[in-house]
Formats: C-alpha cells, sequence, structure tokens
C-alpha cells in the first residue's frame, strides 16, 4: 500500500496513534527479537522501528542508544512504501538515493539496511524490524527467511497490543455502564420501598380493625394487594441486597468457621429443616460478611426449593490445594440440567414457586455469583432434578491474602 495521498497518510498515522505506542517504555518482547535479529544477520544494530509523521521512533534498538531520528532521513519511511516484502540496500554509500544522508554520512554510518515492513490489523504498514551495519553485505536466503519470521512476530506483539487497549477499552464501558445500573436498582428501589411499606401497614391495619365488618369481596381484594405487595417488596429487597454487594464486602481477617456454622443453623434449623457440618477448618481467613451472605442465600434457596417432609442440608467446607471449596448439598426439588447455567443469571426464575407458593425475584444465585465473583472464584451446581442439588463454590486463597 502506498501513502501518496495525503489522506491514506494521515488514515496510516491514525492507525499507528491507535496502538498506544509511541513514547512508551522499553520492552522484554521487542527487545529480545531486536538482539536476536541482530545475532542471526550479523549486525551492529537492530530496530523496531515506527514511522510517525515527522520522525522514525525506535520501540527498540540494539546496538545504538538513540530513541529517533527525523523522518527525511529514514530507510525506513521508503521501507514501508516499497511493497517488499523485504527492503535491503546492501551499499548505501553507493546509492543514488542515500548516499548523502546524514546517516550514511555520520553516525551510525549506514552503508547496509535491511527492513522488513510491519503491517498493522487495518493493512497499514507502521514502521519495519530492521538490522543495519557500517559495512557492506549480503544476506544468505536463511537469514532473510528468519528476519520475515521475526518480523511477524513483532506483528503479532502489536495486534496483541491493540487487543489489549480494545479489551481495556471495553472492560472499562462495561464497569461504568453496570455501575450506573446498579446506582439507579439502588435508587429506584430505595424510593419504592418506603411507599410500598407504608401500603403493606396501611392494608394491614385495615384487615385487623375492620375485616370483620368487610364483605368478602372487598376481602378478597385486601388479600390480592396483600400478596402483590408482598412479591414487591422481596423483589425490592433482592435489588437493593444485589445493588449493594460491592460496599458490603468488608475487609478480610480469620474467621472463626465454628461460629460462622453455629449462627447458620441456628437462624435456619428446626424440626422441618436438619443441617449438617462437615468440615475440619477452624478458621478461614475470607470476609466474614461475605461468608454469611453466601451461606444464608444458599440454605434459604435450600429449604423454600425443597419438596420433602424433612429438608437435609449438607454444609461442607474444605482446603483444597490452593482453594477454598465450600458446598451446600440439598434433598430438594433439583435443577435440570439445561438450567444449570442459567439459575446463576440476574431475574431468571425458572418459572418454579417455592414450598410457600412464592416465585422467587431471581436475584438469589446472582448476588452469590457476584461475590464470590470479586475473590476471582467460581459457583457452579451439580443437580438432578427430584433428587436435590450441590451448589460449590471455589475461592483461590492467593486472592484473599493480605
Amino acid at each position: 500500500m502506498h501513502y501518496t495521498h495525503d489522506s491514506e497518510e494521515k488514515k496510516r498515522l491514525q492507525a499507528l496513534k491507535s496502538y498506544s505506542i509511541l513514547d512508551t517504555l522499553p520492552e522484554e518482547d521487542y527487545d529480545g527479537i531486536t538482539k536476536i535479529a541482530a545475532q542471526i544477520c550479523g549486525t551492529e544494530i537492530s530496530l523496531v522501528s515506527l514511522v510517525d509523521a515527522d520522525r522514525q521512533w525506535f520501540k527498540s534498538m540494539h546496538g545504538i542508544d538513540v530513541h529517533e531520528t527525523p523522518r527525511e532521513y529514514s530507510f525506513c519511511s521508503r521501507a514501508i512504501v516499497s511493497e517488499k516484502s523485504i527492503y535491503i540496500i546492501e551499499n548505501a554509500k553507493e546509492d543514488p538515493v542515500y548516499k548523502n544522508n546524514p546517516l550514511v554520512t555520520g553516525p551510525p554510518h549506514i552503508m547496509f539496511y535491511a527492513g522488513v515492513p510491519l503491517e498493522g490489523t487495518d493493512g497499514f504498514k507502521l514502521g519495519s524490524l530492521c538490522v543495519i551495519d557500517s559495512k557492506k553485505k549480503e544476506l544468505t536466503p536463511e537469514q532473510i527467511e528468519s528476519l520475515l519470521a521475526l518480523g511477524r512476530q513483532v506483528e503479532n506483539l502489536l495486534k496483541l497490543r491493540r487487543n489489549q487497549i480494545a479489551l481495556d477499552e471495553m472492560i472499562m464501558e462495561l464497569e461504568f455502564k453496570n455501575e450506573a445500573l446498579e446506582q439507579f436498582a439502588y435508587v429506584a428501589a430505595h424510593d419504592i420501598k418506603s411507599p410500598l411499606n407504608n401500603i403493606r401497614a396501611l392494608v394491614d391495619l385495615i384487615m385487623k380493625k375492620d375485616g370483620d365488618s368487610l364483605n368478602d369481596g372487598v376481602l378478597t381484594k385486601l388479600k390480592m394487594v396483600e400478596n402483590t405487595s408482598g412479591k414487591l417488596k422481596r423483589l425490592v429487597d433482592a435489588l437493593l441486597e444485589y445493588s449493594q454487594v460491592d460496599a458490603k464486602v468488608n475487609e478480610l481477617k480469620d474467621v472463626d468457621v465454628e461460629e460462622v456454622m453455629e449462627t447458620i443453623v441456628g437462624l435456619h434449623g428446626n424440626e422441618s429443616v436438619d443441617i449438617k457440618i462437615d468440615t475440619t477448618l477452624d478458621k478461614i481467613f475470607f470476609s466474614e460478611l461475605s461468608l454469611y451472605q453466601i451461606l444464608h442465600n444458599l440454605v434459604v434457596n435450600a429449604i423454600k426449593y425443597n419438596d420433602k417432609d424433612k429438608a437435609q442440608i449438607k454444609i461442607s467446607l474444605k482446603s483444597k490445594d490452593d482453594l477454598f471449596v465450600l458446598s451446600v448439598q440439598d434433598n430438594g426439588v433439583g435443577i435440570a440440567p439445561e438450567n444449570h447455567e442459567k439459575v446463576f443469571e440476574s431475574f431468571t426464575t425458572l418459572k418454579t414457586k417455592d414450598k410457600f407458593g412464592n416465585y422467587g425475584s431471581g436475584l438469589g444465585l446472582s448476588i452469590i455469583k457476584k461475590i464470590v465473583e470479586q475473590y476471582q472464584g467460581f459457583i457452579h451446581v451439580e443437580s438432578e432434578v427430584g433428587k436435590g442439588s450441590t451448589f460449590i463454590v471455589e475461592i483461590p486463597k492467593a486472592n484473599i491474602k493480605n
């Protein structure tokens, strides 16, 4: 591709700037390539040169301490418009184009030059991987082949850099949108909660105070309002919890495992709910609040979605290699294989009523997933319809150390 037109050169320079590489610090990957190129070709100098508007800037230089030279004297600026896979000048002192070039008549006294143009993802030539010597040289076919291969490696590094920039920008955009969405959810849920509580309190007061004097039709309608507002309250509470997960993750410390387990059993265990604990750990270095949140949500789910006369729940906490593994097993209704991933998605309810006849908010498991992922952990479910479920949380120990 030629860059004889201003518009094409402007596009090429825009493409070069999209890599955000000009004037960056040296990097070992590029320096390794220039060192190898000089060794293979037997030259004094090797460069990764990027051709800017009025200069050529060296991302990596071997055998020379200069960081840039004027573009008007650049061999690489001609290499990128040559349309050759490798641009070679064997004797610059006798070449009419270069013999009066200050880089030939003065330091570094270039006589031999060989440059492999570096093509970016948009097809524009950004610069070159070149080898330079102050003596006349001729490369063997094997040396040329090796230099071309090294040039492709530089192109790969440049592409990886640009992909990483695009990924970082995408992550930043998603984080911004997610933060805005969570803030909206919090504000909306918070604004709904107060009038909703007033409605529920008013309905409760009417039914207690005037229930005996109301006809069946009015009572039925009031009970419908009570039932609907109850569902809405559960959704609002779940939204508030989901939007505040980040804020609730508190400091890491040595958590007393026995104390946490006893609290969970005390809160949820009764004649119809049997909770067994399986752990040999006395303490776990973690967020106490996060551990409570994970266990509470999983145990509540195990109780709500259980069709047996007695819910059997087993909580296991183990140390396994570089992981802490927490699992909650139940004998409930189970989950079909095609829904094992879906249950962790926000607002996914699978249209299943719990044992109390209520539909879930669809946020409980997504809240747990969000908490677990803050520690670079994973959660998954093993389940079969009618035979119960086991939710397994794995958290890398390295990600929860001081």
